[in-house]
């Protein structure tokens, strides 16, 4: 009963995400009453974010999802996907720049990384595809912005080459490292899979020793991913990389612990934080289980199931939305005579990518 649950809500949400879609291959990238018209927002790296979340769902899709991926990843392509220069090469990077701005001068290292992945995953399951030195040159880009400790810049300049050091992004490692281990699976003689280890090396550096850190539920997705891969790492490596998803995974029950209430790891009805650690949490629960780390693995299986019955109730089962998830959950809301505010009803792209995709995790568990 409750994977028949899980399988619709899935399928509901790939149908809105789709339904978000126009014909160019742009999304609308969020609605409801509180949303302007017309509006002039649109983040590059969600709508990335929605197109690797139609090729890890494609499964169940009720139609073929091919045209529509291929149409988000070409539209990217074309949009924004622009030449960086350094001395005698070039590399290719997505530009993050507002589309109202019309510039393209800034390149953020979350959105390249994050289209690299979604192209790579998708190209994997045969849903579309892309010239193989292309991804490569985005590949090497995200080498570029990596720094000798491992660590990444999250912001350069087209134009004068300049890092901002100022905008640090949580999830850009995580999602770098992700991206570098696709490139390695299609070419392991590459630096690829290298520079995903070392990103995942410097963030559990960053973070050791700390009770609680950031939930980057990117790095455990990364994690996963890295210790299924074929690929020889040292022991000391394993041993570091699975101390920080352990941390990351405790950090979150810390959270649920303080804040949780009725399935919402914030206890203020939001669904995007909570999809998220879902997402995390299930792509790291086969390894918790070959650790035998319990009762670590008990507490993770009740939050999976208590966050994924959080999302069932808080999609939207009827009229135009059927399938999204807003902001906030309505029935949470409601249930816990909490006043909604004015982006409450707010569905978004990427409300919806973390759902399912935490949803279809969840599905290979419960």
């Amino acid at each position: 009963m409750m994977n028949t649950k899980i399988q619709d809500a899935i399928s509901f949400g790939i149908e809105e995400l789709v339904d978000m879609q126009l014909q160019s291959g742009e999304f609308i990238y969020r609605t409801g009453s509180g949303v302007p018209t017309p509006d002039n927002r649109y983040n590059i790296l969600r709508h990335s974010g929605a197109i690797y979340s139609l090729a890890d769902c494609y499964a169940f899709a009720k139609k073929p999802l091919n045209q529509k991926i291929q149409q988000g990843i070409n539209w990217v392509s074309k949009d924004h996907l622009r030449v960086f220069l350094h001395e005698d090469d070039w590399m290719l990077a997505v530009a993050s720049d507002d589309r109202m701005a019309g510039s393209f001068n800034s390149f953020k290292l979350g959105g390249s990384a994050l289209y690299l992945s979604a192209i790579s995953l998708a190209a994997e399951k045969g849903l579309a595809k892309f010239p193989e030195d292309l991804v490569r040159r985005i590949g090497e880009f995200l080498l570029y912005m990596q720094k000798d400790d491992g660590g990444f810049h999250s912001k350069i300049y087209r134009r004068s080459k300049k890092i901002n050091t100022k905008f640090v992004s949580l999830y850009y490692p995580g999602e770098a490292a992700l991206a570098l281990t696709f490139l390695g699976e299609q070419n392991p003689k590459g630096p690829w899979f290298r520079a995903a280890v070392n990103s995942l090396m410097y963030l559990a550096r960053l973070r050791k020793g700390r009770r609680n850190v950031e939930l980057d539920h990117w790095a455990l997705i990364a994690t996963a991913k890295i210790l299924d891969s074929k690929f020889d790492i040292s022991q000391f490596e394993r041993e570091t990389i699975l101390n920080h998803m352990e941390q990351i995974v405790q950090s979150i029950i810390n959270e649920a612990d303080n804040l949780s209430q009725d399935g919402c790891c914030t206890g203020d009805g939001r669904t995007c934080p909570t999809a998220t650690r879902l997402e995390g949490l299930t792509s790291v629960y086969e390894l918790l289980l070959s650790l035998q780390k319990n009762p670590l693995v008990d507490r993770v299986r009740e939050l999976i199931e208590e966050y994924t019955l959080f999302l069932l109730d808080a999609q939207y089962s009827g009229g135009y939305r059927k399938g999204g998830f807003s902001r906030s959950s309505v029935k949470w809301l409601r249930d816990n005579k909490v006043a909604p505010d004015r982006r409450s009803d707010e569905v978004r792209i990427d409300y919806i990518q973390h759902a399912i995709c935490g949803l279809r995790g969840a599905l290979e568990i419960i």
